[in-house]
């Protein structure tokens, strides 16, 4: 009973409730309490007055317990949690901090190919203008409108051309050590590995990634994390990208993993949290920067360490 009143009010501490909801499941989980309450004194008072036996006491004990515990747990006054048997993991902004890891990157080139002497006076907004068409082309690139040697290249020319820097060798060079400099870059986020470490001792955990299949994979090898996942599917090898649900049936057909003992956690609303939901597979959001209020997300969660608290 304690439970089911600690998990009404810690749910409500949320920002994702409205006031007036909290309200209603304040007083909805008080009433729950009281009945129960009410129900079990109930019983002892007719077994002190000899009206009914221990045999029946037991009997309507366990059965009013059951049908309490039933109608909690159906109107969310206890949260149970599932059972799960395989966990897949984004790895890009999940796991592994692509922005820091990108940004070390940035400075390495910067200073290799002079670009302060070239007219980009400011590493700042280089990055900002090369973010700006990296993320327009990794969309066509999702939606399979370009490869990726295009987008590999043509983010780096076009970020280049705004400072009228017209220079296809020097945009190919920079692409080609970015995507090989990235990759050994090691920054994680904090406790990706302690959380690791508590969840492969329980769970089959696995990964699903839309990045190019040889750079994750040295990704997972340089940061040291791919000691810890049984399966790594990316979309190079599935043949698609998330949010397709065929990448998603495609890595629980590879991973042996039945949907309903699954769940996927990721950092995009879109691309994990919806593509998994389109499959029937439960999900959690890692929201780091907080954001993300309405997400249909199974949980959300604002850093890893919070998955103690559901896994």
């Amino acid at each position: 009973m304690i439970v089911a009143y600690n998990t009404v009010n810690k749910e409500c501490n949320e920002s994702q409730y409205n006031h007036q909801h909290c309200i209603t499941r304040h007083r909805a989980g008080e009433f729950f309490i009281f009945s129960c309450f009410h129900n079990d004194i109930k019983l002892i008072l007719q077994i002190y007055y000899n009206k009914v036996t221990f045999v029946k006491f037991f009997k309507r004990f366990f059965f009013k317990s059951s049908q309490w515990l039933i109608l909690a747990i159906n109107t969310g006054y206890i949260v149970a949690n599932k059972k799960y048997a395989h966990i897949f993991f984004d790895l890009d902004n999940t796991l592994w901090d692509f922005e820091a890891n990108s940004i070390e990157t940035f400075r390495d080139l910067f200073i290799k190919y002079d670009l302060e002497n070239r007219g980009i006076v400011s590493f700042d907004k280089f990055i900002q203008v090369y973010h700006k068409h990296n993320s327009l082309l990794w969309e066509f690139y999702r939606q399979g409108k370009i490869v990726k040697e295009v987008l590999n290249i043509r983010r780096f020319s076009m970020a280049l051309d705004e400072f009228g820097i017209g220079d296809h060798l020097l945009s190919s060079n920079m692409a080609g050590d970015y995507v090989e400099q990235s990759p050994t870059k090691t920054q994680l986020f904090p406790d990706a590995f302690a959380i690791l470490d508590y969840l492969s001792s329980k769970y089959r955990l696995h990964i699903i990634t839309n990045g190019f299949e040889e750079v994750q994979f040295r990704k997972l090898s340089y940061s040291g994390l791919r000691k810890y996942f049984s399966g790594i599917i990316t979309s190079e090898e599935a043949g698609t990208k998330k949010p397709d649900p065929a990448i998603f049936n495609y890595a629980l057909s590879f991973c042996k993993a039945d949907v309903n003992e699954s769940v996927m956690i990721g950092d995009d609303e879109e691309i994990d949290v919806l593509g998994a939901f389109n499959v029937g597979m439960d999900s959690i959001l890692v929201d780091y920067a907080g954001k993300n209020n309405q997400s249909k997300a199974t949980h959300r969660i604002n850093s890893l360490q919070e998955l103690y608290d559901i896994l």
